[in-house]
């Protein structure tokens, strides 16, 4: 694919059946079963979420509402099992998304995703769960310096001085545009 440089670029799905973090484990993988699926789609996170009661993804898609391919939107889709099935519930189309996550904060489900503002600042848009109505920004007293860089918001749990840390890195393109570098963490 033109996108990819010949690579494939697709969301996929495995099983791992022995613990990762020993040894050497070699995973192989199928192309996840969901409606509509478009080469350059990623950063899917799949979770189950006990209030909505249904398993969740939400990633960075190319295929645009009228079914065309274009800049990378925040969709969100629903499914019965973990491993497949899901169709569309939400979309948002006014963000170029990447690094898309979700996280629970006072108690209340958000959706997260980079994006870069016309003025090369990324803005770290937050929407609401599922219906991907945008509520603001992540408040960052510095900018991450980065281009449509990822983000994790992490809960900690209640009886520490930190209830919560916003990890992110920049992302700028090497200098021959070919590739990202991702380059510098931010711990705020």
């Amino acid at each position: 694919h033109p996108r990819t440089g010949g690579k494939l670029h697709i969301l996929g799905i495995t099983r791992c059946l022995s613990d990762p973090r020993f040894g050497i484990t070699r995973l192989d993988f199928k192309a996840l079963d969901y409606e509509k699926p478009t080469v350059g789609d990623e950063d899917a996170q799949i979770f189950w979420d006990e209030e909505f009661g249904k398993w969740v993804m939400i990633y960075a898609s190319l295929r645009q509402p009228d079914g065309t391919s274009g800049k990378y939107i925040l969709r969100l889709q629903t499914s019965d099992r973990p491993d497949g099935g899901f169709k569309d519930y939400s979309c948002f189309t006014g963000v170029n998304a990447t690094g898309v996550t979700s996280a629970k904060v006072g108690g209340k489900r958000y959706v997260f995703t980079g994006d870069m503002d016309t003025d090369g600042v990324n803005n770290y848009p937050v929407f609401s769960f599922p219906d991907l109505e945008r509520v603001g920004n992540l408040n960052i007293d510095i900018t991450d310096g980065g281009f449509r860089g990822w983000n994790n918001v992490t809960p900690f749990p209640e009886g520490g001085k930190t209830r919560y840390v916003f990890l992110a890195f920049d992302r700028g393109q090497s200098t021959d545009e070919s590739n990202w570098t991702y380059g510098r963490l931010y711990l705020y």
